[in-house]
């Protein structure tokens, strides 16, 4: 009775380190994927934020002018997707609002293609001379 139930653990270091190989791997495919989202969400959101300073230039005088100046900025930070515009307080303030479907690399695996990701921002011309040419 002095012996061990398992007296013989030849191969268990092997099952062990596999074990936790496995989960660093996993653990390092989580974090490619969401370092590519954060990434992605900043990009939307500098693009975001330069399209409604942009947009504010043009206001309180011309929306459209201010939608297309929005846009195009925009285009210009390499952001395709069409943003949702609209305008309050007098239509001295404009407010920026992109969704973007990014793709995932790792995240497949579990049936996550894409996820979305969004950007807000307002910007607000509260002084004189705007209205654009």
């Amino acid at each position: 009775m002095g012996k061990f139930i398992f007296s013989n653990q030849k191969g268990q270091a092997i099952i062990l380190t596999s074990a936790v190989c496995l989960l660093l791997l996993v653990m390092l495919a989580l974090v490619a994927d969401m370092g590519n989202l954060y990434l992605q969400k900043t990009k939307l959101q500098t693009a975001v934020d330069a399209a409604a300073l942009a947009g504010a230039q043009s206001l309180p005088g011309s929306t459209a002018n201010a939608q297309s100046a929005a846009n195009q900025y925009m285009l210009n930070n390499g952001v395709a997707t069409t943003a949702t515009i609209t305008f309050a307080e007098s239509n001295s303030k404009i407010i920026v609002t992109v969704s973007q479907n990014v793709p995932t690399y790792f995240l497949r695996v579990i049936g996550t293609k894409t996820v979305a990701v969004g950007a807000t921002a307002t910007a607000l011309n509260s002084g004189g001379g705007g209205g654009g040419a």
